[in-house]
């Protein structure tokens, strides 16, 4: 098992809450430290990019290394991501979804669909994340500062 893997499967915990910060470019950062046992050991962050709806990254940090990412792309923006082999069981060759999450495998940047995410909000989302990333989130999600554009269906 990987270092990565290893910090992916460790049982953590949120310090604190999300703490947001705001960008020029209508982006909202959220920031949260990440614990296994009394050590601070990552972060989690939530990106959200206002302008646009539901453009969402869920991203968890070991140190400066991004082992875990969910993106959230609005139906219809073009988007492709490739795995080269050889790749793990799970992985397609080629992964055009709109929701999906990136893992590292022996250095390798992977990418595949998540399911069941099709409706959720950003909440919804981050405990989601949290679940998948073994991380006890508690009361720590807060709202991003700025409103996401939300299109009337």
């Amino acid at each position: 098992m990987s270092d990565d893997e290893a910090f992916l499967a460790a049982e953590k915990t949120v310090r604190g809450e999300l703490r947001w910060t705001t960008r020029p470019n209508d982006t909202a950062v959220g920031h949260a430290v990440v614990a296994i046992g009394a050590i601070d050991s990552g972060e989690i962050r939530v990106i959200v990019l206002a302008t646009v709806e539901r453009r969402w990254m869920l991203v968890l940090k070991s140190g400066t290394r991004t082992v875990l990412e969910w993106d959230f792309v609005p139906d219809g923006e073009v988007r492709r991501h490739w795995n080269a082999p050889p790749r793990p069981d799970g992985f397609p060759a080629e992964d055009r979804s709109p929701i999906h999450e990136h893992v590292w495998h022996h250095g390798a940047k992977l990418s595949r669909p998540i399911d069941g995410q099709d409706d959720s909000s950003l909440r919804q989302a981050f405990y989601s994340f949290c679940e998948r990333a073994t991380i006890s989130a508690g009361e720590s999600f807060r709202e991003p500062p700025q409103t996401q554009l939300q299109l009337e269906r």
